[in-house]
């Protein structure tokens, strides 16, 4: 049976439509509004490197002079003068594949009214950014196809979730707006805001560095401070390289210190309050229904329904926690045990999913569709983790030898890459997701998929599937080791498909149960080192 044809959400009012909607990808030619202007910038002096501040201009004429005025950048930094750099964004400096200029359409120029674009102050940042491209997220085009026809009461039932969810959200962001230094500077909504040390999505509250470009989120613009008030003392509970990273500015800046960045929000406090007004009657008299993601109470060890202490589990190794363990059969049997198992943080092994799969997933099969494409591999014992060039004909060549005792341990870098892979393999994605089991949810089409909700227009979430395909320890005896085909999904839930190879025993993965996430999202500061984000990226 195939679960998740989509289905037109158009047709929820009109019956008539049952035939079944194929799965298709609609082309739009995008209309872009902004004209793209190519300004070229220019400075009178170029000894000057420095340029005085507005504030510095106004004392001096007690006012901003007639015959000057603000310019938007409308260019990368790398298009001002060059010995205007110490103004260029981290971005630009860099210049990366793919990279976003931190300050374009964002940033003002002091400049000469007559002739036009001639610089002769530094930049500022205004209170209000009106420009149409970063004020495009406020044009969203939603999705209207889904796995099935929608109910009313579906939507209904997601909306209250999500309002009761984001809510709190909201509140804060309307308390982080009430403070009058707060600019606003809209967003892309092609590209992804998130912050540029830890990689926090940014929903509108955040810290914008004048000097550079980098934007931090509220928890890393704290440590910063906090930081800054110690000295060069380390603080507690946090990795060193974390506090370098959020220190570090460009190389005619330095350092960052509280003072260089500005607050910010990406969001406009009248769509704020209509968002509130919106879901405050939503959450009126509405008690946690069994699909609720709301924050539960830590299990001791596992608060398992009575009902349910069947499917659970206990493994014989005395150190793991018991799980629940149970045949799809069973778990599509009656889909309000996945609601309440889902609700209390639960984390599910559900068996018996590999007969579902209709298409030949083995390494013959990719060698005749995929052959000379072309992948990496990493070795997967290498703490470096660096990729190497190959084909996918070469790698399955290897994979399928049989193993010796001291043979290189490589692994495939997920698959594709960067490509979709609904795009790339299109008979293997839907031979996937009609595998699913509950494909209201694990689906990418699910009516109840919340990442199915994205604009079609924006950058929305790469939630997989991706292929983890590895070769065996080399301390493990036997053939290669199995094909894993990981889902992942915005909820934090992953679905695994395993089709094992030879003699290969397992694949060895750590899960962790929701109320886990505060200890897991205190450690992220203490054991990982910090990379450099674009906040602006396309990906």
């Amino acid at each position: 049976m195939i679960h998740n044809q989509k289905r037109n959400i158009d047709a929820v009012d009109n019956h008539s439509q049952h035939g079944n909607v194929a799965p298709k990808k609609t082309q739009t030619k995008k209309n872009n509004p902004i004209r793209q202007v190519t300004q070229k910038w220019v400075h009178d002096d170029t000894s000057i490197e420095v340029l005085p501040t507005l504030e510095e201009i106004c004392i001096l004429h007690g006012r901003l002079p007639n015959d000057l005025t603000l310019e938007l950048q409308t260019t990368n930094c790398n298009k001002l003068p060059a010995h205007l750099r110490r103004y260029r964004c981290t971005p630009c400096i860099g210049k990366s594949v793919g990279f976003i200029c931190a300050f374009k359409w964002i940033r003002q120029w002091i400049c000469k009214r007559d002739p036009p674009n001639v610089i002769v102050g530094a930049p500022i940042l205004p209170d209000f950014t009106t420009h149409p491209s970063q004020l495009d997220y406020q044009s969203p085009k939603f999705p209207t196809e889904f796995n099935r026809l929608p109910h009313p009461q579906d939507l209904l039932e997601l909306r209250r979730l999500l309002a009761k969810i984001l809510l709190p959200v909201i509140e804060k962001e309307l308390a982080w707006l009430q403070d009058p230094q707060v600019k606003f500077i809209g967003r892309r909504i092609d590209l992804v805001t998130k912050c540029d040390y830890c990689s926090a999505t940014l929903i509108g509250a955040a810290w914008l560095c004048s000097q550079c470009g980098a934007e931090a989120c509220t928890k890393c613009f704290q440590l910063l401070v906090e930081q800054n008030q110690v000295g060069n003392t380390t603080l507690p509970d946090v990795h060193i390289d974390w506090l370098k990273r959020l220190k570090t500015c460009t190389k005619w800046h330095h350092l960052h210190t509280p003072t260089t960045y500005n607050k910010i929000s990406h969001i406009t406090q009248e769509e704020l309050d209509t968002l509130r007004k919106q879901m405050l009657p939503l959450t009126e008299n509405y008690e946690t229904s069994p699909t609720s993601t709301s924050q539960v109470e830590p299990p001791n060890p596992y608060s398992v329904p009575a009902d349910l202490v069947r499917f659970l589990h206990q493994p014989g190794d005395g150190c793991t926690e018991p799980y629940i363990k149970m045949q799809v059969n069973d778990l599509e049997a009656d889909p309000t045990i996945f609601d309440r198992l889902w609700a209390a943080g639960q984390m599910i092994v559900v068996t018996g999913m590999s007969d579902r799969l209709k298409k030949p997933w083995t390494p013959d099969y990719f060698t005749s569709k995929y052959d000379w494409d072309t992948c990496q591999r990493i070795r997967a014992n290498c703490p470096l983790q660096l990729p190497v060039d190959t084909t996918v004909r070469e790698f399955f060549k290897d994979f399928t030898k049989e193993s010796t005792k001291n043979q290189e341990v490589w692994k495939l870098r997920d698959w594709p890459p960067e490509a979709d892979f609904q795009e790339k393999f299109p008979d293997l994605f839907y031979d996937f997701e009609h595998a699913l089991p509950i494909p209201d949810i694990t689906t990418r089409f699910g009516i109840r998929n919340v990442a199915a909700h994205f604009p079609t227009n924006g950058n929305v979430p790469d939630i997989g599937p991706k292929m983890y395909i590895a070769m065996e320890n080399s301390d493990q005896g036997g053939s290669r080791a199995p094909l894993f085909f990981t889902w992942m999904l915005p909820m934090s839930s992953i679905f695994r498909l395993m089709r094992s190879r030879g003699t290969a025993k397992a694949v060895l993965y750590g899960t962790f149960t929701t109320p886990k996430t505060p200890k897991l999202c205190a450690s992220f500061y203490i054991s990982i080192k910090p990379t450099n984000f674009n906040s602006r990226s396309k990906k």
